[in-house]
């Protein structure tokens, strides 16, 4: 069978998802200050991001800090900028959405292909959850159209110094972004509830809730499910 005639069929398939997000508490703080603090987090890693470019613009922007947040090892070129770079290793998950959440924009930063065609970066799910906008570039909002541009920092190029430049002069739209990004999580997370309530009491997994019936001895546990997946 050709891989075209699998493709046609695939499309068929009805396939749910669940997007992960979740909201955070995080004291939010950015203010007034000198400079613009963009982010960049998850495996710290150069076959995944384009480190490089983004160091560069950096080294060469007076009101511009980065913060990379994540786990592995620092990068060995953060030398030439490591004044203008914070960094968050390893840290627990509260540290870390605290410190990305103080962001005024996250960057995807990404330096493979694949985030546009068959992986989905975390970058995203994490933009929702701490409600720090995205730099989206076009490519990006081509790729994750469930995104509003109003919920990013839109730019025009593909330039990581063009993108820094239009978003000094956006601060003052901030709190609007931040609060499409809390509506879209808040529908989110009330459409991946109404998945899985349909997932655990719908008539194709009558056999599931039989057996889980079965395991702990007691019809309890349908309460306790309903129970834990309202909100």
């Amino acid at each position: 069978m050709s891989i075209s005639t699998w493709e046609a069929r695939f499309k068929k398939v009805p396939v749910d998802y669940i997007v992960p997000v979740f909201p955070v508490p995080y004291v939010c703080n950015t203010g007034e200050t000198e400079y613009t603090i963009v982010a960049i987090q998850g495996l710290i890693d150069e076959q995944k991001r384009n480190y490089e470019e983004v160091f560069n613009t950096v080294s060469g922007a007076s009101d511009i800090k980065l913060r990379i947040a994540g786990s592995g090892v620092k990068l060995e070129t953060q030398a030439r900028t490591s004044e203008k770079i914070e960094w968050s290793i390893d840290s627990s998950y509260m540290d870390y959405y605290q410190f990305l959440g103080e962001s005024m924009a996250l960057l995807p930063a990404f330096s493979s292909e694949a985030y546009y065609s068959t992986k989905v970066s975390s970058t995203i799910a994490t933009s929702l959850i701490v409600a720090v906008p995205l730099l989206a570039m076009p490519r990006l909002l081509q790729t994750y159209p469930f995104l509003p541009p109003e919920c990013t920092w839109t730019v025009a190029s593909d330039s990581v110094a063009d993108a820094f430049a239009e978003l000094r002069s956006c601060r003052d739209q901030l709190d609007a972004r931040r609060a499409c990004l809390m509506e879209l999580r808040r529908q989110l997370i009330a459409d991946n509830v109404k998945k899985l309530q349909s997932a655990l009491y719908g008539s194709a997994s009558e056999y599931f809730r039989y057996k889980v019936s079965r395991t702990l001895k007691s019809n309890k546990i349908e309460d306790m499910l309903r129970s834990d997946l309202s909100i």
